[in-house]
């Protein structure tokens, strides 16, 4: 019977010790509907999803997800009720609430509008004066865009509400992620297929990000752990497996 208690105290105790090293294992992002990079609705969560997954496990951290809305994504991990974020632009007042990781993959920031409505831009800001800009609150938009205080900017909380007002006349352009326009109007609103077109010049190259909260434990060592499997599964292809699998192409 002492035999037996002893056993049965020494397994509790190991339960104990494994559940807090599974805890301390699990590392917990928010992200926000950004497709094809990351959603809910996407096999994986989307190809950024799945690398910062399979980064984290290759070092032996499970790895959850909670999609909430861009600005509460952002402030849950600025406040480390979360471990931080990801599929993030850089920014130097970011940086006072995050450590970056390297680079995950790029996004093309574009302008979208109507086929039938010629706009004359060709990276002259000043052009567009007279003309109504749908951007979405809490982005980082190009520097140039921002320092234009002139430009008519209409903010909305999401992009498929300027696709929606684009389409219906009520904005005349929308900033956008290019990938993620295309997206959504071959998902979401088929019908708006060769009506809304991307300009064609290039505002912005942004590269996204891995963003851990400094005020989670041990910060710099996920942001170092994270850093260590993303090499690794680079250098062994997995990242053009993931790529591949999602049919996105890998900038």
């Amino acid at each position: 019977m002492v035999k037996l208690k002893f056993f049965l105290f020494v397994l509790s105790i190991a339960i104990v010790f494994h559940s807090m090293a599974t805890a301390q294992d699990e590392i917990v992002l928010t992200s926000t509907e950004f497709p094809p990079y990351g959603s809910k609705t996407l096999p994986n969560y989307g190809f950024v999803s799945e690398i910062v997954k399979t980064a984290f496990e290759r070092i032996g951290h499970k790895v959850k997800v909670l999609f909430v809305p861009f600005e509460r994504s952002i402030k849950m991990a600025q406040q480390g009720s979360v471990d931080g974020t990801y599929a993030i632009w850089y920014s130097k007042e970011r940086e006072l609430d995050f450590v970056f990781s390297d680079p995950l993959s790029s996004s093309s920031i574009v302008f979208y509008k109507r086929h039938d409505k010629s706009i004359d831009f060709g990276g002259q800001y000043d052009k567009l004066k007279e003309h109504t800009i749908g951007v979405v609150q809490g982005y980082i938009n190009p520097p140039e865009f921002e320092k234009a205080h002139y430009l008519k900017q209409y903010k909305v909380k999401s992009e498929v509400q300027n696709l929606q007002m684009l389409f219906h006349g009520r904005i005349d352009l929308m900033l956008v992620d290019k990938l993620l326009a295309q997206h959504l109007i071959n998902t979401k609103f088929p019908h708006y297929n060769n009506i809304l077109v991307p300009m064609t010049t290039k505002l912005k190259e942004d590269i996204l990000y891995l963003a851990i909260s400094r005020k989670t434990n041990n910060y710099q060592k996920k942001i170092s752990d994270f850093n260590e499997g993303l090499k690794q599964i680079t250098k062994d292809g997995t990242i053009k497996k993931i790529i591949a699998k999602h049919k996105q192409s890998y900038d």
